[in-house]
């Protein structure tokens, strides 16, 4: 009889056991389904949050003036420049130098005209096309999340973050002529997304765009060319997929994802 009250005694510790772990179990599914209702940062305020950064680390560009860097060359020419051509813009020997820019040079002929070569706007130019950069990563990173997951992730805000106040852009940004890489990465994010909103809906002036844009960029700076084999790659690597065949079951307090098919 003592031995099998202390068997007794045992299985009910046990099963007494058992229970503890199976409610920390659910208290612990019931947390992780809190997390999965947890409001968001929405979407204006993600944008807001992204200019803010942007602007308050570039923001003394504005209050510059012409430095040596800032190829004070170019300045001078096009300050004595005093009307521009067709010809002058996009026909090849058309102008001193040796690279073919005209998308480039457009932007700093349209400096002189509206902003009167102003070092502050030119400047402040920049930051803009920065902050531009960091919205379309934004755009691009976002496309690429899973549709289950979108709205909840904040990848997307991270990577344009991480790359809007990145050093390494600080010099592309602060300096003036700089503007080749700031521009160049615009039309080739322009680019990137039109490429995805492709792939994604199959409609054809996406795809039409996106090359018009690559062009732009390569009309920039030549080094935008280098986005083809990354525009193969999104045209042919097969992504994760959007996300509407899976769906989330529930089964007691423990959560798992299951694909329909």
């Amino acid at each position: 009889m003592v031995v099998k009250k202390k068997f007794h005694m045992l299985g009910q510790a046990a099963e007494h056991s058992r229970k503890e772990k199976w409610a920390l179990f659910k208290n612990m599914a019931r947390y992780a389904a809190s997390l999965r209702e947890r409001p968001h940062i929405r979407k204006p305020y993600q944008f807001i949050l992204m200019a803010a950064a942007v602007f308050a680390a570039y923001y003394p560009a504005g209050f510059s003036g012409i430095c040596s860097i800032d190829d004070q060359d170019m300045v001078k020419h096009l300050a004595n420049q005093k009307f521009w051509t067709f010809k002058e813009v996009f026909v090849p020997g058309s102008q001193d130098g040796v690279y073919y820019r005209p998308i480039l040079s457009l932007s700093f002929f349209l400096d002189k005209f509206l902003f009167r070569l102003d070092p502050g706007f030119m400047h402040l130019e920049n930051v803009v096309l920065h902050a531009i950069n960091a919205f379309l990563l934004y755009w691009f990173v976002y496309q690429l999340i899973p549709a289950y997951r979108k709205g909840k992730s904040y990848l997307p805000l991270i990577s344009a973050l991480v790359f809007g106040l990145h050093p390494v852009n600080a010099e592309s940004v602060n300096w003036i002529s700089g503007r080749t890489d700031v521009l160049a990465s615009t039309f080739v994010l322009l680019s990137a997304n039109c490429l995805m909103l492709f792939k994604q809906s199959s409609f054809f002036p996406f795809l039409a765009g996106s090359g018009f844009f690559m062009l732009l960029g390569f009309l920039v700076k030549e080094i935008a060319l280098a986005f083809l084999p990354g525009a193969l790659l999104i045209m042919f690597v097969k992504d994760g997929g959007s996300g509407e065949n899976m769906r989330v079951h529930e089964k007691g307090p423990a959560f798992r994802l299951k694909n329909n098919a």
